[in-house]
């Protein structure tokens, strides 16, 4: 078969195989935008204070025409319209509760900035400037009321400061003035005065005047719609017939004006309007003015409007190309949550019959993770703190009496049935066996512990404290169970993970509860605008709609972050610097910690900010655990950072465990939801970051003496003794051969057992057993037990101690 009868016999096949497909698409247009070019065009949706109220603007096309009071829209919004929302459940889909027209009311308009730029210059009759004249004062009159209208001059080779929200009366008393002032010499910088009403209006610094403050009404509101006219009588410059003004320093103003005007953020159409006698404008000035209009968003135009009339139409049609039609109002049921997700609202129109006639959708975010909004047309956000507050305090509660006495009296209870039995010397394999701790022989029926190889009774376990008389000197390493029976709230009894979860936990509750203060300041809002407008790759956004809201779910993200960062920041390092530090406290260490704090939230600032950037860079405004780690990444680090400097961790350690904390804490962040989710996720993130630095720090809790005086200086490493979870936990010094550290190299008159370190409750203290003790020159008092610090100095005889804890 040659290459021609493959071809026709392919083509046979495709279309046998594509026939009935394109009949079964053909008879499902029926009801969709191809059969009759209707469609639903959203605009914007805004949301009430509470998000209990969704506000849809749109309106309805045909063809891609507005379609104005159409016979459609004239029946109960709940029978024609069907409201779907992707990524929710249905139980929470929006309710329809009204359809507004506001073809013909003056909502319409509510929300547009209208910026009239007026040409005074020197090329301007005095007919021409009165027919500009005439036409503002009309455009006031007809829209001061509902738009809002600003006013600026093109004069004297610069643009005048802007008349703000200029209404009749302001217009007669203040504007009518400047109308009538005598015309100054000096060049109309055309290009030069557009791009600064420009710039003014997106509230950016300017270019060309920066003596021009502008308008604080344009920083205020950054989300109107802007508009602005400029009035031409087709000379850009002064005594030029060139377009460019017949020099380079004025083309390169035209040139800044272009470049200004195709960015990708930049919105504000630019309407020409030529107020010149019709005969007066050369064929090369309009075509060049008309592509100056058009420059940018493509929204611009040039058009001629000689008469206050023609004007009036042309500005109420460019109004109403902006403004929307219709509004429709929807009600967001109870427990309903936002949390930075993507969604996408769909309408769907309907005729009597219920067939679908016409569609349209949009896409929008509200909320984060860090900070969602749960929908409630009752309660308020105070209740919800306080609501917060107490959960927090119960869980609180509830992990300290876990952990401090369920969980130990489970094991407690497992350790009496493994390890505490009756003795049997048949069992034992040997003839006579003896208790380890009071060296008398076991009988058969004696209850002994056979935790480890040495077994002892069970009174005699006791009495050790909860461990073989061998664990840590002998390197026993199994032989210990400490259980307190009689003072269950000893912090012995629980894991050493206590401290750290109940400090992240009040680290955790107290960052939420400046969180929520800070997220309704609205605190770095304006700077994150910027920054998302500035970083996001906008030709990743296909529907220019879109644009507002993924800007507004990255700054309300990104904000979030930053905020988190300073909060949790401080109060996680001030949480943890404590526990590091508690037995050495005292003023100028609390002062440490302070400032320790104060530098933990600067860095967690910037560390959620730089991966803040990171995720602006990709684009992801909706939540999006792909890239949402990032930000937690570079903030467990910089805490890791603060909480090494100069304190007992290791620098490995603590990295480790800020890198497991990301692992294990932020997923539970992106899995807690519920009204009051973001309480336990703070308490459960800082938890599982205290967990982390515990788990590598644990090895690294060590207690030394140095020595010095008349021996030579040494660390002797007393925690082989002295040990929160074993050891003898009592380190004698004196000049008895019994003694832990017997002073044999000390010629003085020293007693037999002069001092004993030892742990009471986790913390180190020192007894003083006998005289010839002196502490910074005074002697202490035989008898006296004093709290041990690092530092903590002491002399015997012609010796110096210095107690210090240290990483090994």
């Amino acid at each position: 078969m040659n290459n021609n009868k493959k071809h026709k016999v392919f083509i046979a096949l495709l279309t046998i195989v594509l026939f009935p497909l394109s009949v079964q698409a053909q008879s499902g247009n029926n009801n969709n935008e191809a059969s009759n070019g209707l469609s639903v065009k959203i605009s914007k949706i805004k949301a009430s204070s509470k998000i209990d109220t969704l506000f849809v603007d749109f309106k309805l096309e045909r063809d891609g025409k507005k379609e104005y009071r159409s016979e459609l829209l004239k029946k109960d919004a709940a029978k024609i319209f069907s409201v779907f929302e992707d990524g929710v459940k249905a139980d929470y889909y929006p309710i329809i509760d009204t359809l507004i027209d506001i073809t013909n009311r003056q909502s319409r308009m509510d929300n547009i900035d209208i910026m009239l730029l007026i040409d005074r210059s020197q090329t301007i009759s005095g007919r021409l400037l009165e027919s500009q004249m005439k036409i503002t004062e009309n455009l006031v009159e007809a829209y001061g009321k509902e738009a809002r209208v600003f006013i600026s001059f093109m004069c004297d080779g610069k643009v005048t400061a802007t008349y703000e929200n200029v209404d009749s009366l302001m217009f007669n008393d203040v504007v009518y003035v400047d109308f009538k002032k005598e015309l100054l010499n000096g060049d109309k910088l055309f290009f030069q005065s557009v791009l600064s009403k420009l710039q003014e209006m997106a509230d950016e610094p300017q270019t060309y005047f920066k003596e021009i403050k502008n308008s604080d009404y344009f920083k205020q509101d950054k989300d109107r719609e802007k508009l602005l006219f400029v009035f031409t009588d087709g000379i850009v410059k002064d005594g030029k017939g060139d377009f460019y003004g017949g020099n380079e320093e004025y083309y390169n103003s035209f040139m800044e004006f272009m470049d200004w005007m195709e960015r990708d953020d930049v919105k504000i159409p630019v309407y020409c309007v030529y107020i010149g006698d019709d005969n007066s404008l050369d064929e090369n000035s309009e075509v060049l003015l008309e592509a100056f209009s058009s420059i940018g968003s493509g929204q611009g135009f040039f058009r001629k409007a000689l008469t206050p009339e023609a004007l009036e139409q042309l500005t109420l049609g460019v109004l109403d190309s902006v403004a929307p039609d219709y509004q429709l109002i929807l009600i967001n049921p109870d427990g309903k949550r936002y949390d930075g997700s993507k969604l996408i609202l769909r309408l769907i129109l309907k005729d009597d019959n219920g067939d679908d006639i016409a569609k349209g959708e949009h896409t929008y975010m509200m909320g984060s993770k860090e900070a969602p909004i749960i929908v409630t047309h009752s309660s308020n956000s105070w209740f919800d703190v306080l609501v917060g507050l107490l959960i927090g305090i119960l869980l609180l509660s509830l992990t300290y009496l876990v952990f401090q006495f369920l969980i130990p009296k489970i094991k407690y209870a497992n350790f009496l049935k493994k390890y505490v039995v009756p003795f049997s010397a048949a069992q034992s394999g040997v003839e006579e066996q003896r208790c380890f701790f009071c060296k008398e022989v076991l009988n058969d029926g004696e209850l002994v512990v056979n935790k480890c190889k040495h077994v002892v009774h069970k009174v005699c376990w006791d009495q050790n404290g909860g461990r073989c008389p061998e664990y840590g000197r002998h390197k026993c390493k199994t032989g210990i169970h400490y259980y307190n029976q009689k003072k269950l709230t000893d912090p012995k009894n629980a894991t050493h993970f206590l401290p750290w979860i109940l400090s992240g936990f009040i680290a955790g509750i107290l960052a939420w509860l400046f969180f929520a203060l800070l997220n309704q300041s609205g605190l770095f809002a304006t700077m994150m605008q910027k920054i998302s407008e500035g970083l996001i790759r906008w030709n990743d956004v296909a529907d220019e709609s879109v644009k507002e809201s993924v800007v507004s779910a990255m700054t309300t993200k990104t904000c979030g972050w930053l905020q988190k960062g300073l909060c949790l920041g401080f109060f996680l390092v001030l949480a943890f610097s404590y526990v590091l530090e508690f037995r050495k406290m005292d003023g100028k260490i609390i002062g440490v910690i302070i400032i320790r704090a104060v530098v933990g939230a600067l860095l967690g600032f910037v560390a959620m900010l730089l991966g803040s950037l990171v995720v602006i860079l990709t684009g992801k405004a909706d939540t999006n655990i792909i890239v949402d780690w990032i930000p937690y990444l570079f903030f467990a680090l910089a805490v890791s950072l603060v909480l090494w400097y100069r304190t007992e961790i290791k620098l490995k350690s603590s990295l480790i465990g800020g890198c497991i904390s990301v692992l294990f804490s932020f997923f539970v962040i992106y899995l807690v939801s519920g009204r009051y989710a973001p309480v336990i996720g703070y308490m459960i993130y800082a938890a599982g970051l205290g967990c982390s630095i515990a788990v590598v720090h644990y090895a690294s809790e060590k207690y030394f003496l140095r020595v010095d005086g008349c021996i030579k200086e040494r660390d002797i490493a007393i925690y082989k003794w002295m040990s929160v979870t074993g050891g003898f936990n009592t380190v004698s010094i004196g000049k008895s051969a019994s003694c832990v550290l017997q002073m044999n190299w000390d010629d003085s008159e020293i007693g037999e057992r002069v001092v004993e370190l030892y742990l009471e409750n986790a913390r180190p203290f020192m007894r003083v057993m006998d005289s010839g003790v002196t502490r910074q020159g005074r002697s202490i008092p035989k008898g006296t037990s004093l709290p041990l610090t690092h530092g903590n100095e002491f002399s015997i005889g012609k010796t110096h101690f210095t107690y210090i804890e240290k990483d090994v």
